[in-house]
């Protein structure tokens, strides 16, 4: 999973309003004048240091200042450019205070500064949002359009034509915005300490399920709320409007969702049916792998396609950007983020120890690749899990590590977990669709377990697939709420590139290359145009994945 980026949502706003390639430039160039030896520092290296909320409004209000004066463009940035730095440092110290609490959930200190930083979001975009408020009122607003932002840059934080005189700009950032918006942190703060004080039960134990729904469901139920509370007064009709508009720029109609997952449900779920049987892990649950292992599969691939991937392992080794290390007290699943004061990706993997975590680092590595090559993405979850799939899938065609044999069962491995990701990630996403439209006496424990209990029957699933309780287990829910759909849509995207890569050897890795420089946060139906790539909610799309699927599948079934 690539990890969100949940500050500077107004900066991706005005990108997606400007198509500012012109503000990654200067971006970019800002953050290779920085210190050599803090951009080639490795993980255990970078010091975690408190932010300084009042260095930050202080860098803000001289740059606001200076701004409207009779200053150079070039002297107001310098301003601008000292805030960015300050404002960079408290997402990375952010991400860097949330990474080492996941390495290990015990650790009190990191909770506490992970819980602090999080507190702090709303302050430090508003005051990015105030910065550029006032930068819209500069003599020289339009030379810094011009030279350092794009043209209408600043155009939202300007009266529209025939503007009353006392016309102000309406901030987000209101005080009851910033109160629910906090209270979201503060619940997904208690799923950490409940997923540490779970950490030490046997997950195939008999009551596993209970005393997680027991700590885990009164959560969920508070953050259910909040969230429909900060959909509401932001003026959506749902939250999942809400996300879908702020956080995943997502252009998909709800008329066409309902007609993709009738798709899948037709065409995907039988062939779910004939080849995710529970036996088809027996293989990679019968092989330990150990963090040599993923390190030599990924080498392998990312040294055969070459180029900027290769560039990009030799970083991640050479700084030991990642964490493959198994551990009862670190966070579940994996993901990747970027540490941006540090020009540093870094992969976070709390292993299975077995097989499937070659294909785990793999994704996660897809995301490192991306991150490395921009100097962190901005790229839409959507977007974003192109480039993971797609490093996954075609690391089956270039990484040389394993015996053939053992190959084909990673093969095996991977589409079968591809054709699970359409049926279970979609399913996911019809659950959290009829959650979230639970509200007072119907919000409910019971009733979103039953919920979950009927959408598994819709899809023509049992609990053999996904027991009534299971949903309980899936961070996504709790972290990330309808991330799920980024999978569905992100891995019909990737497999393209790979069907791609089978009938012409080289072709799909070479659009895979140039996909891996997209940074800006546009709609996947955007990049689908940029690159000639069918949409995936088309029924001659589900047609062709059911084609391939069935077809490699067979092929490598023992």
């Amino acid at each position: 999973m690539r990890k969100i980026r949940f500050i500077a949502l107004l900066l991706v706003a005005v990108l997606l309003l400007t198509g500012c390639d012109s503000l990654m430039e200067m971006l970019v160039a800002e953050l290779m004048d920085m210190d050599p030896q803090q951009l080639n520092q490795t993980f255990s290296q970078m010091t975690y240091t408190r932010p300084d909320m009042d260095e930050l409004q202080i860098l803000a209000d001289e740059a606001a200042q200076i701004a409207l004066t009779d200053a150079s463009a070039e002297e107001i940035m310098e301003k601008v450019y000292a805030y960015y730095d300050a404002y960079d440092l408290f997402g990375t110290m952010y991400c860097l205070a949330e990474l080492r609490y996941s390495m290990d959930l015990t650790n009190q200190y990191y909770q506490k500064e992970y819980e602090y930083c999080g507190s702090q979001i709303s302050y430090v975009d508003s005051t990015l949002e105030d910065l550029y408020v006032e930068l819209a009122k500069s003599p020289v607003v339009d030379e810094l359009e011009k030279d350092y932002f794009a043209e209408d840059f600043f155009a939202p934080y300007q009266p529209p034509e025939g503007s009353d005189a006392d016309w102000e700009y309406d901030s987000i950032w209101d005080e009851t915005y910033i109160e629910l918006y906090n209270r979201e942190n503060e619940i997904i703060g208690k799923y950490y300490v409940a997923q540490d004080e779970l950490s030490t039960l046997d997950p195939e134990s008999p009551g596993y399920l209970n005393q997680c729904l027991n700590k885990l469901a009164p959560v969920y139920l508070e953050l259910i709320q909040v969230r429909q509370e900060i959909a509401r007064y932001s003026g959506f009709t749902s939250y999942e409007e809400y996300v879908n508009t702020w956080y995943y720029n997502r252009d998909v109609r709800p008329d066409e969702l309902e007609a993709y997952a009738a798709m899948i449900q037709q065409e995907l779920v039988p062939l779910y049916r004939q080849y995710c049987t529970p036996d088809r892990w027996d293989w990679a649950t019968s092989k330990n792998a150990t963090e040599e292992d993923c390190l030599r599969y990924v080498q392998s691939a990312a040294e055969n396609m070459g180029g900027t991937l290769s560039d990009a392992y030799d970083e991640m080794v050479r700084r030991e950007l990642y964490d493959l290390r198994p551990s009862a007290n670190k966070a579940a699943g994996s993901y990747e983020t970027y540490l941006t004061s540090f020009a540093a990706p870094f992969i976070l993997v709390n292993p299975m120890e077995d097989m499937s975590d070659l294909l785990t680092f793999a994704h996660e590595f897809g995301h490192f690749a991306n991150d490395y090559a921009v100097y962190g993405t901005y790229a839409s979850a959507d977007v974003a899990e192109v480039l993971s799939q797609s490093m996954e899938y075609l690391s089956l065609s270039y990484a040389d590590a394993l015996p053939e044999e053992d190959m084909a069962q990673l093969r095996h491995l991977s589409m079968s977990n591809a054709l699970e990701t359409y049926v279970l990630q979609m399913a996911f996403y019809s659950f959290e669709q009829e959650v979230y439209r639970l509200t007072g006496d119907q919000l409910t424990e019971e009733a979103i377990t039953d919920c979950f209990a009927r959408v598994i029957r819709d899809y023509g699933l049992d609990a053999s697939d996904a027991a009534p309780e299971e949903w309980v287990t899936v961070p996504h829910f709790f972290q990330a709420p309808f991330y799920v759909f980024s999978y569905v849509v992100s891995c019909d995207a990737a497999m393209q590139i790979y069907q791609l890569e089978l009938e012409t050897p080289g072709e799909g890795l070479s659009l895979f290359e140039e996909f891996l420089y997209e940074w800006e946060d546009l709609p996947l139906s955007d990049y689908r145009k940029t690159y000639d790539l069918q949409d995936p909610l088309l029924p001659q799309r589900v047609e062709s994945v059911a084609q391939t699927l069935s077809t490699i599948l067979a092929e490598t079934q023992e």
